[in-house]
């Protein structure tokens, strides 16, 4: 190690307060400190930007999202039942139960995935396990109450049961395990940011199977009866139930 000079001089250059320069002299025994002054005599306090999605990240989770979104699966299955039975207009109201309940799922299954997959192990599989027995009872419930879907004057397919199909819809572990992206479940401002995105997607297209549903209904589409659109939408939802029984066995 260097030995300091004794009585150095000391040049210190800075914008602070010269708060320094006592200790500067006590550690170094200095003879003389020059101070030289920034031309910034008050620089604005360092305040960190708050964490934002990039670009592109944003641009490839928006076309992953609306893909999914697209795809016939046990929500829009319902959805468009509802549209069949209720028309599209008394079935709007339907989409924000759906995003409800794939706002809560997502981000269960986001902190599950990022946080408690680790000492909660057996969680993704009763998670997966309790979403294909429901959608199993699902589907034997649309396929016994298709022939009254005429006559009946109640909807099967009510914002609670959408909203609790969508919570255990199995694409909810897609969007939180592949198309979200991690630290969309980092931070609140960047999930808030995810689910701005998810959010803007999903209306447009929940109204467009709703609006498909309703088709059959307005005249659109004569040649389709309801009670075997009601049948196919059970049949449809069923065949998510296997899928996930099927992944778990194997």
């Amino acid at each position: 190690m260097l030995a300091s000079p004794d009585a150095p001089e000391i040049v210190d250059v800075g914008y602070g307060q010269g708060k320094s320069f006592r200790l500067l002299a006590e550690a170094f025994r200095s003879r003389r400190i020059v101070a030289l002054q920034s031309a910034f005599n008050n620089p604005a306090p360092y305040s960190p930007r708050p964490p934002m999605l990039p670009i592109s990240t944003i641009g490839l989770m928006a076309s992953g999202c609306a893909i999914v979104l697209l795809m016939p699966g046990p929500t829009n299955t319902l959805l468009a039942a509802a549209g069949l039975r209720q028309g599209l207009r008394r079935s709007a109201h339907l989409c924000a139960a759906e995003l409800a309940g794939y706002l809560v799922s997502i981000t269960l299954w986001g902190l599950c995935f990022t946080h408690a997959s680790q000492s909660l192990g057996w969680l993704p599989k009763v998670l997966r396990v309790t979403s294909s027995l429901y959608l199993a009872w699902l589907a034997l419930r649309l396929w016994f109450t298709a022939n009254s879907i005429e006559t009946s004057a109640s909807g099967v397919v009510s914002t609670r049961t959408l909203f609790s199909a969508t919570v255990l819809n199995p694409k909810a572990i897609l969007f939180a395990g592949s198309i979200f992206p991690s630290v969309a479940f980092a931070s609140v401002i960047t999930w808030l940011q995810a689910m701005a995105i998810f959010a803007v997607l999903l209306i447009p297209i929940g109204l467009t199977w709703i609006a498909i549903g309703a088709a059959p209904r307005n005249g659109r589409a004569p040649f389709i009866r309801p009670a075997f659109f009601q049948r196919c939408a059970s049949v449809v939802v069923g065949a998510f139930s296997v899928s996930l029984m099927w992944a778990l066995a194997h």
